[in-house]
């Protein structure tokens, strides 16, 4: 996460871009923003907390062109706001970076037909964080669908993503 301090930087300007193999997520700020994320917070979902920002956006549903995003959900939190994005492909790996002048959080997110370990690895921070601020019925909506389908998901899979939660 970035540290920055002074006055709060706001959202911009948000764009989706379809690239030949990723969609490129780009969210732009009048300023240096600190962030968390993205992370993985369930099948086909994706975060990213913006601190001490505010957005310019109506805090509302964000509208996207494209079909392979079903909702993009903005909204406020504690110290800023919080982007989420469901995709309509379950599986997926990012790649996220910043650029500078002006400041931009870029997030590629590549599709994927399968969960791989970068998915589970960052579904996992996404559950720990959420147990962490006492989100229980969050974090066990994220789990239910790789936990609650025995035939969907190998075993090994199933006890590898509850192992790494809980630990």
């Amino acid at each position: 996460m970035a540290e920055v301090s002074g006055p709060r930087a706001a959202l911009t300007d948000f764009r989706v871009g379809r690239h030949k193999d990723f969609l490129h997520l780009m969210f732009q700020f009048s300023g240096e923003v600190p962030f968390r994320g993205p992370t993985v917070i369930g099948k086909g979902r994706l975060s990213l907390s913006f601190e001490q920002a505010k957005s310019a956006c109506p805090l509302r549903h964000l509208r996207s062109r494209f079909n392979e995003i079903k909702e993009i959900l903005c909204f406020r939190n504690e110290s800023g706001f919080e982007i989420e994005v469901e995709f309509s492909h379950p599986y997926f790996h990012f790649k996220s970076y910043v650029l500078n002048r002006p400041f931009r959080v870029i997030v590629d997110v590549y599709k994927t037909n399968f969960p791989t370990k970068g998915f589970i690895d960052s579904l996992a921070d996404g559950v720990r964080a959420m147990i962490k601020e006492g989100s229980y019925n969050k974090a066990l909506s994220a789990l239910e669908p790789f936990i609650s389908d025995p035939l969907a998901y190998p075993t090994p899979f199933s006890d590898y993503l509850v192992l790494l939660c809980w630990t």
